[in-house]
């Protein structure tokens, strides 16, 4: 049977005008892959960000405590040559420089807040003064979602060879939402090759696919896993909190495994003392089940799961457990702590839970 020159026309002039249009926008008009994260294989430091990235991150309205710089309500975020906030990091290490990790999870990375804000560089500032020979560099390696074992990597896979003097560890509420989650901190789960994945891979090399994606993501709803968990340019805090206020209470008491957390504590411990440098702990702070600022409340979100959401003083009382883990690794392994998640004192007699002036 001989086929119509017609429709043969169409769809090969259909073929060419798609390839044309491919190949234009990936020239003139790229778009990123909307899966590159999930591609990536994991490497020896499987989360930390890339070097020389620009983030602009724009703020939304009434968010306590982070208010914006720069116009239309926006904050800026960068990274150095090597990925960290922070100065350009120089290798070698200049003689006499005094280099400072910081290194944690997103009360660490502080996302949100503008560079000139970053606790970083405010402790940069502090520590050099106004001496203009400034020897003292501080390098924020906090990241958001990241866990004691990300951290044990950044640690032993990138800061070590970097010749820090001091490495900061401030760490503890993902390790406990990691627990919640019942993650496995041996890594010993099998791999799973999701046939679905693999097509949205496949179609993802498209730049015609890309913007399609793009399109469908602004129409269709959000799950509450990705609404909890994904980092937008624009903060989204408020509706966080309001999505965690439409979930019941969980029935069951939040998991914790504090033995992995010590685990991975005494590893990073060690890691860093083996390169020479001094340790300090931070305890994680929350505003769980405080009167200090009652409006606090109304902007908290991170209680969901998704069997429902914890009470605060459960919650509280689950993190201090966490906390109490580092107390008693800062006290049999002489590590200073700062001790954030106990109230400071304000009486001189009573003494500080800062951590005093090493003799090393």
């Amino acid at each position: 049977m001989k086929v119509p020159a017609g429709p043969v026309i169409a769809v090969c002039m259909t073929l060419v005008l798609l390839i044309g249009a491919e190949l234009a926008l990936g020239w003139l008009a790229p778009m990123p892959d909307p899966y590159a994260a999930r591609r990536q294989l994991p490497g020896y430091v499987p989360s930390a960000h890339a070097p020389n990235q620009v983030y602009k991150i724009a703020i939304e309205a009434d968010l306590p405590g982070v208010e914006p710089v720069h116009a239309e309500r926006i904050n800026e975020f960068t990274t150095n040559n090597l990925g960290f906030r922070g100065d350009t990091l120089e290798r070698p290490k200049p003689a006499g420089e005094i280099r400072i990790f910081t290194v944690g999870r997103s009360t660490m990375e502080c996302i949100a807040l503008d560079d000139s804000r970053d606790p970083s560089r405010l402790l940069q500032q502090s520590l050099n003064g106004n001496s203009a020979d400034a020897r003292v560099r501080v390098y924020n390696a906090g990241k958001s979602g990241d866990r004691t074992y990300d951290h044990l990597a950044m640690v032993s896979q990138r800061i070590v060879h970097l010749q820090p003097d001091v490495v900061v560890v401030f760490t503890g509420l993902n390790d406990l939402m990691a627990g919640l989650f019942s993650v496995d901190y041996l890594h010993l789960q099998p791999a799973h090759i999701d046939r679905g994945q693999l097509l949205s891979f496949l179609a993802a090399e498209s730049q015609l696919f890309r913007r399609l994606h793009s399109a469908a993501r602004r129409f269709r709803r959000r799950s509450a896993r990705e609404i909890q968990e994904t980092i937008e340019f624009e903060t989204n805090y408020a509706e966080k909190a309001e999505l965690q206020r439409s979930f019941e209470a969980a029935a069951n008491p939040p998991r914790i495994d504090l033995e992995s957390y010590a685990t991975n504590l005494r590893s990073i411990l060690a890691a860093s003392r083996a390169a020479g440098a001094r340790v300090v702990f931070m305890t994680q702070a929350t505003t769980w089940d405080s009167d200090v600022d009652p409006e606090a409340q109304a902007w908290h979100w991170m209680r969901l799961r998704l069997n429902g959401t914890y009470p605060e003083d459960v919650m509280d009382a689950a993190l201090e457990q966490y906390n109490d883990v580092m107390r008693d690794l800062a006290q049999q392994q002489s590590v200073e702590l700062a001790d954030l998640a106990t109230p400071l004192e304000t009486d001189p007699a009573a003494g500080s839970n800062l951590p005093e002036k090493p003799d090393n």
